[in-house]
């Protein structure tokens, strides 16, 4: 049964490195990365489900990882890309910034004017110099992002549209923006269960040896796998939004909700079991967390009002 077991996991690693590959030499791609992405694609794999392959190897496809050899270079290249933002027209344009260690994540969402169709501009900056077991956290974290923006990634009617990543919305007509902590704190809580997936997967004989050699490191480094992410008001955030996300139920929505970007379905739900808006207060008030206690006294409550009615409707 063990050995069984451990061809079924080597031979899912096969499949999923065969994918990254195709995708390298279809763009031409270095393949300094590959056994990274590859563990990235199997943990989000065994987290999401075979129903959401689809998903996933679009998201590593459609986006551009730039490898960078010095942190000088990698500086560079973010500056650079922030500058190219802010020189385009604000109107019609939608973009994300995500920084983790070793890695920085750009999304620019532009419409063209004439065919009204959107262009997206998906990049991944990485520093080469970053350890492997960070550099495969911070990849993960930032795919998770892409993985759930794929479908639906501009949502809006005739009078506004918005570019969106995962629950979090960037207005393509407007300078505002709304659900992006929330997002930050969903996606680090996913991610800490993903990571969970790689731990397991260090402990099978994987014939890949840079595959195995970069498990193997994740293995030993434990601090990768605690509940601190070393931003604080993110970890302030995950103990507010934490036991609304371990909600069965509500866990359950939010997932598949996100993936497919229905997020007027995740608004429902929360809203019926306290009033209307209450989501939209809910992401507004952990916005604002670090200015005022008051906010994250008012998002607890909250969040406890759901869990509580939850309860009376089961």
């Amino acid at each position: 049964m063990e050995e069984l077991e451990n061809n079924s996991i080597n031979g899912l690693i096969y499949y999923c490195k065969s994918m990254i590959e195709q995708i390298e030499r279809l763009k031409k791609d270095s393949n300094y990365l590959t056994a990274i992405k590859t563990i990235a694609f199997v943990s989000m794999l065994l987290y999401y489900g075979e129903q959401h392959l689809d998903d996933i190897y679009l998201a590593f496809l459609k986006t551009n990882f730039v490898l960078c050899d010095t942190e000088i270079s990698f500086l560079e290249k973010i500056n650079e890309a922030i500058a190219s933002c802010h020189s385009l027209k604000r109107k019609n344009l939608g973009e994300f910034f995500r920084h983790c260690p070793g890695t920085f994540y750009n999304v620019i969402a532009q419409k063209n004017l004439q065919t009204k169709k959107y262009k997206f501009q998906r990049t991944v900056y990485v520093l080469k110099t970053t350890p492997d077991e960070i550099l495969l956290k911070s990849i993960i974290h930032q795919m998770n992002h892409v993985v759930n923006s794929i479908k639906k990634p501009i949502l809006g009617n005739s009078y506004t549209e918005s570019s969106r990543m995962g629950i979090s919305l960037d207005s393509l007509n407007f300078r505002e923006s709304e659900g992006l902590t929330v997002e930050e704190t969903i996606n680090e809580l996913q991610l800490r269960e993903m990571m969970t997936e790689v731990l397991k997967l260090s402990s099978y004989d994987i014939r890949e040896q840079k595959i195995n050699e970069v498990l193997r490191k994740c293995s030993s480094h434990e601090s990768l796998f605690n509940n601190q992410t070393g931003n604080k008001k993110l970890d302030a955030i995950a103990k507010i939004v934490q036991p609304l996300y371990l909600d069965p139920n509500f866990k359950s929505l939010l997932i598949e909700k996100r993936l497919s970007g229905d997020l007027n379905a995740i608004q429902k739900e929360f809203d019926s079991k306290i009033y209307d808006d209450a989501y939209i207060y809910l992401l507004s008030f952990c916005e604002l967390c670090n200015t005022s206690s008051v906010y994250e006294e008012d998002a607890k409550a909250l969040v406890k009002s759901y869990l509580i009615n939850s309860k009376k409707t089961i």
